[in-house]
């Protein structure tokens, strides 16, 4: 009986311990302050430069391809220009601090050109700081209209690309307001020419077995032959004009999985190739290289920049350009299309090639949705890109499949 009894006590204290405890975490309990309102991080990728980052996404058919990173950066500077919040931080981010000058022509041989198209309807809207800091930072030309159709805007293109870039946009959405538009372009000839006499029909070995005959040029003149453990190629120089210097490089690499090189390609392979020269002034050099001319439409271009954390500047709900806009201004822009073409001829007196890079910005509706590309002889596919001579900009990059 008197077990239980003490039991039972035992009990009762445990209980009213329990209780007690209960009541002094109900009394003294504190709710949290809320968190405040800190915008979401912009997403990150796993490559440090955006010419590589842009290079290793168009990588994806075996195909004939040309891109200007150049070009891109450019037109993403720009749009940056009149971003705000996430969506400033993530171009920025994707941007990696890349720096470009302003525009300008060159002897009629290199021309680097931007502009705003401004829909006269909405022109009060759009923020006279954001129009003044293109038109002094960039040299960005500012043009109105009522751009019922795209004329305007493919007829600067085709003018600033020396005619090699005829079509831009096919037609101009409902709810377009403004266009940003890059434009580069060079028709530039080679330091040493090729000589057109010493050009033959040769064979272009395909990726699939099969053989193609090509004009491949020969020379032995202005080449430096470059190579490392995974790849030979050359450089050749093209013409200076005025302070600008271009070179082209070809990369021919040693396994013909190209694809899978272009994908490990980076400054470091690059500058690893660079760094083991030889000339024509030691060496006896004989090049074979095939002439070649192609256009290119980068289609995967906006989801291709969607995958490298440029998020927010295409998604009609999370866009934010309030620099580009007046403070009374209705419109709540987006980028709602994004453009990318190329073209390139390369032959025996030197190089045409071009680029554009347009962003078509449009009003906030709910029908408009963002979309969702020491003998060395290239006779198989190869990649190749046009860059400053002294620094690591780079105008073009592309691969020839298929001459």
């Amino acid at each position: 009986m008197r077990i239980k009894r003490t039991i039972l006590i035992i009990l009762i204290i445990l209980i009213i311990g329990v209780m007690s405890f209960m009541i002094y975490k109900k009394v003294t309990y504190k709710k949290p302050e809320p968190k405040p309102d800190i915008p979401n991080p912009p997403q990150t990728t796993t490559v440090t430069d955006f010419n590589y980052d842009i290079i290793h996404k168009v990588n994806k058919k075996e195909e004939n391809y040309l891109v200007s990173p150049y070009s891109m950066i450019y037109a993403l500077s720009i749009l940056n220009e009149g971003a705000a919040g996430n969506t400033r931080a993530q171009i920025e981010q994707a941007l990696k601090n890349k720096t470009i000058s302003k525009s300008s022509i060159v002897q009629d041989k290199i021309s680097i050109a931007n502009a705003l198209f401004i829909k006269n309807e909405y022109k009060k809207f759009i923020n006279t700081n954001y129009i003044n800091t293109i038109k002094d930072k960039y040299d960005g030309e500012i043009l109105f209209d009522d751009f019922y159709t795209p004329e305007v805007i493919n007829n600067w293109a085709y003018k600033k690309t020396y005619k090699m870039i005829e079509k831009v946009v096919d037609q101009i959405d409902k709810d377009f307001v403004l266009g940003i538009a890059n434009a580069i372009a060079i028709d530039v000839e080679w330091q040493v020419k090729f000589m057109e006499n010493a050009t033959t029909k040769e064979d272009f070995n395909k990726l699939d077995g099969t053989k193609k005959e090509v004009d491949m040029m020969h020379s032995s003149e202005g080449i430096t032959y470059i190579s490392n453990d995974n790849a030979s190629g050359i450089i050749k120089d093209y013409k200076k004009y005025d302070d600008v210097e271009l070179e082209f490089i070809a990369i021919l690499p040693n396994e013909k999985d190209i694809k899978k090189y272009i994908n490990n390609f980076d400054e470091k392979e690059l500058n690893s190739l660079l760094s083991n020269q030889k000339t024509t002034a030691n060496y006896d050099i004989n090049l074979s290289l095939p002439k070649f001319k192609y256009d290119f439409d980068y289609e995967d271009f906006m989801k291709d920049l969607i995958s490298l954390g440029i998020t927010d500047a295409f998604d009609k709900d999370a866009a934010n350009f309030d620099l580009m806009e007046t403070e009374d201004s209705i419109l709540d822009l987006y980028v709602g299309e994004a453009v990318h073409k190329t073209h390139i001829d390369l032959s025996e007196n030197g190089t045409k090639a071009a680029a554009v890079t347009y962003f078509g910005m449009f009003k906030n509706t709910a029908i408009a949705q963002p979309k969702e590309q020491l003998i060395i002889k290239f006779d198989r596919p190869f990649l190749y890109l046009i860059k400053e001579k002294n620094s690591n900009n780079i105008w073009f990059f592309g691969t020839v499949y298929e001459p």
